[in-house]
């Protein structure tokens, strides 16, 4: 071989390799750029999530509150039922408005 195929070859064999390394190197760079958005993204989220949470926890009582305000009203309109079933006679009673 003379020296001009030696070139060939070398140039050959090492400018595909300089230009896959350039290119792993961009696309690194890229891929820690996104990594680096996400990790944004991610915090942001979890922030919005705590502040949703504590919202939440902070309404927990008014609603616990309207809960036990219509329960205690449903429970009063079934004893009322109670009632009337169990002083129902073979006629209808007057005072039971269900029957």
């Amino acid at each position: 071989m003379n020296d001009i195929q030696i070139l060939t070859l070398a140039v050959a064999a090492v400018v595909p390799f300089f230009g896959v390394t350039l290119g792993v190197l961009l696309n690194n760079t890229r891929l820690n750029d996104v990594n680096n958005r996400i990790l944004v993204v991610k915090e942001v989220l979890r922030a919005e999530i705590q502040a949703e949470r504590a919202d939440r926890h902070a309404e927990n009582p008014e609603i616990r509150t309207l809960i036990e305000t219509h329960h205690s009203e449903i429970m009063a309109k079934l004893i009322e039922m109670d009632n009337c079933i169990v002083t129902l006679s073979p006629q209808r009673v007057a005072g039971c408005p269900y029957f």
